[in-house]
């Protein structure tokens, strides 16, 4: 997180422009939010945060998983298909 003055000197010296810094600001005040909001929860109800923090796992593996098949096809050459469902083969009896 940077602090104000140095967001400053950075608008200052051209680095950032009033925008970036607008957005920069937005972004650590929802980090910030989001930090004590995960502190409060797990304070109050553990086994519910620890039960959405296993969920957001679950969704993060597949969501990578996702991306990287995706990848897979895309630099396999495989462009049309890349967007589609990967279709699973069956098992042999």
């Amino acid at each position: 997180m940077l602090s104000a003055l140095l967001i400053a000197r950075a608008i200052e010296s051209g680095e950032f422009t009033p925008a970036q810094a607008v957005d920069l600001c937005a972004a650590n005040i929802a980090e910030l939010g989001t930090i004590a909001a995960v502190a409060v929860s797990v304070w109050h109800h553990p086994y519910l945060t620890l039960s959405l923090a296993l969920a957001l796992l679950v969704v993060l593996i597949l969501v990578v998983r996702r991306i990287v098949l995706t990848l897979r096809r895309l630099l396999s050459g495989d462009w049309y298909s890349a967007g589609k469902p990967v279709k699973e083969t069956p098992a042999p009896r």
